[in-house]
């Protein structure tokens, strides 16, 4: 289909349609046009753009980068940049396409990230979860061996060779854990159906991730025969008199094997407990510190387009007119909504500084309510100065050196502020300004509202006010309002999506523990039926028989978090260090992981031997 449409002065021909682009790409479902042969031509300080080269093979890289650095050495003088000097070619890179999403130390880089350290977290977690399943199996299955002895060794009196058993055995572990996957494949589907879905990025769908579908079912037919393998092996290898006595299930050798394998599932738990209870105090302490400004009560709005600001006074006038808004005003970035801005590098005093430069309107800090601790405040006659005025944080006038009068490129430095958290706590607070433009700019205008509403008043009303009248002043523009509160909520979004997997998978892994504990209670609370019976003659009471067999599972409990706490320390550590600013390992979230486990474990215990131990002794003993 051919057309035309408007961009700005100019009428582009619609050369063709493009297939839609998965939602997890890194290139957006937009319109694209060609830029024009004079596209900031002269503009080598413009970081407003991707490269993207196509090589015919990789090694070409180290050429492309030399014949570039030749280049820009031989310019010397680049505008916007100065004298070049000597450039050589490791001050440039090229990273693979298929390495963009995780490339984390670019600068200007707005290509959604994901660390290989958080992929490798949830794949080891799921892992885990696979490796607790298959203990389960394994400890079920021995522990029902003496059970199942005797009818395996009449096939064998039968004629059945140890060699067909085994594989019988092995056959029924391995299609249990494909029957698992199919199900697993539904329990998939009906999740995509879900709200939960927004915990993960990409779409949940199967059809579209066949690849992974096929290999998780190879990871089932291995951890089925992975899971089956002892217990065919010794299921059909135990002499005559153990068959007879049926008591393999209580001797050293079987009870230690299960208590190894219900030790892995604790350490497993006990860790992932731990793990998620620090994300929810990192995301937590994200989201309520002090950022150094008011966020509570703002509202903010992206006007789009020119339209509004142009009408900036007639649209603050009108906003104001409604008895709950108490002030407005203008950036040209959402504050905290990102990690990095427009960066500049100017020179003072013969050196060169570097901070990132947020335009804003002069009301900007009274608005939100960011004190100073030395100098004045923007005014309105800043902006028919000819370069306009800086207020700049604590750390740029440490690290720079710069005080109050002070020009940068004629432009004056009026004040100085404490340092705010303008960027998300991944990164430390760094050299930076706001600015106020003077009657010399780019032709930029700022194109965030910042809406302060008055404490105590109807938030939702406000919002609905300011929307209607954004609508009024922007010509058909869509218009963008939210609260203030939600934009930290996107910035942590991916943080807050990990700590919530990483709960559910908590959860899952202690569900796991103690369907594993609760099934080795209940064979060891029938293979000692008789003990428990002749105690229970010996005066025993109830709440000494219980104490008995919760004695060994705290204690197995115990020594699994002298394990599991060093392990959760050091991943939970690691996982820290992303972060600028983050919340203390607390002494108290091990303990509260530990009498959490403790807690669960004790409970599934007791109830599980409450019947055992409150049986008439007489038929306990007659029974066995």
């Amino acid at each position: 289909m051919w057309g035309q449409i408007k961009q700005g002065k100019a009428l582009l021909t619609i050369g063709g349609v493009y297939r839609d682009l998965p939602r997890n790409s890194i290139l957006t479902n937009a319109i694209y046009y060609p830029m024009t042969a004079k596209e900031n031509f002269q503009g080598w300080a413009n970081s407003n753009y991707y490269l993207f080269v196509r090589l015919t093979s990789p090694a070409d890289t180290a050429g492309l980068l030399e014949a570039f650095a030749k280049q820009l050495t031989a310019l010397g003088n680049v505008p916007g940049l100065g004298n070049m000097g000597e450039v050589t070619a490791n001050d440039f890179r090229l990273d693979p396409l298929s390495e963009l999403h995780y490339v984390s130390d670019a600068s200007y880089d707005t290509v959604p990230k994901t660390s290989r350290q958080t992929l490798w977290i949830l794949l080891a977690i799921a892992l885990i979860i696979v490796l607790m399943a298959g203990i389960n199996f394994t400890n079920f299955s021995t522990a029902l061996t003496p059970l199942r002895v005797k009818g395996l060794n009449i096939r064998k009196v039968l004629g059945a060779d140890t060699g067909s058993l085994r594989r019988s055995l092995l056959f029924e572990a391995v299609s249990l854990a494909v029957l698992a996957y199919l199900l697993a494949l539904v329990w998939v589907y009906l999740f995509s159906l879900t709200p939960l879905t927004s915990l993960l990025s990409p779409k949940v769908s199967l059809s579209a991730n066949m690849s992974l579908v096929l290999l998780t079912g190879l990871v089932s037919v291995a951890a089925g025969f992975l899971a089956g393998a002892y217990p065919s092996r010794y299921a059909v290898s135990f002499p005559a008199a153990v068959v007879l006595k049926g008591s393999f299930g209580l001797s050293p050798r079987g009870r230690n094997l299960r208590n190894l394998l219900i030790s892995i599932q604790f350490v497993s738990s006990i860790a992932l407990i731990i793990a998620a209870l620090f994300m929810y105090l990192q995301n937590r302490y994200m989201e309520h510190a002090p950022l150094g400004y008011d966020k509570d009560e703002v509202i903010v709005a992206g006007t789009n387009n020119t339209t509004v600001y142009k009408s900036k006074e007639a649209f603050v006038n009108e906003l104001k007119s409604y008895a709950d808004i108490s002030g407005v005003t203008f950036g040209q970035y959402l504050l905290s909504s990102a990690d990095q801005y427009m960066g500049w590098s100017r020179n003072f005093k013969g050196n060169d500084i570097h901070y990132y430069c947020l335009p804003v309107d002069p009301s900007f800090l009274d608005v939100l309510g960011i004190k100073l601790d030395e100098g004045r405040d923007f005014r309105p006659d800043d902006e028919r100065t000819r370069h306009g005025a800086y207020i700049f944080n604590e750390i740029a006038r440490k690290e720079y050196g710069l005080q109050v009068g002070d020009r940068i490129d004629s432009a004056e430095v009026v004040g100085f502020m404490p340092d705010i958290k303008y960027t998300s706590f991944r990164k430390a607070v760094t050299p930076m300004a706001f600015y106020v433009w003077g009657t010399q700019n780019w032709g930029t205008y700022n194109s965030i509202a910042y809406v302060k509403v008055r404490a105590g008043a109807d938030m939702r009303a406000a919002m609905q006010y300011v929307r209607k009248t954004l609508k009024t002043f922007s010509n058909g523009f869509p218009v963008n309002v939210s609260f203030y509160d939600e934009v930290l909520d996107n910035l942590y979004r991916n943080e807050q999506r990990i700590g919530s997997l990483i709960t559910l998978f908590s959860v899952l892994a202690v569900f796991i523990s103690i369907v594993g504990v609760f099934g080795l209670v209940f064979f060891e609370s029938e293979y000692r039926r008789k003990e428990i019976g002749i105690r229970k003659v010996m005066g025993s009471t109830t709440g000494q028989i219980l104490a008995l067999f919760n004695r060994l599972y705290l204690y197995i409990v115990g020594i699994c978090f002298l394990v599991a706490a060093p392990i959760a320390w050091y991943l939970v550590g690691q996982w820290l260090h992303n972060f600028a600013y983050r919340t203390p390992m607390s002494w108290w979230v091990f303990a509260l992981a530990l009498v959490l486990i403790a807690a669960v474990t004790a409970l599934t215990v007791t109830v599980q031997n409450w019947r055992a131990a409150n049986m008439n002794p007489i038929d306990s003993i007659k029974e066995n």
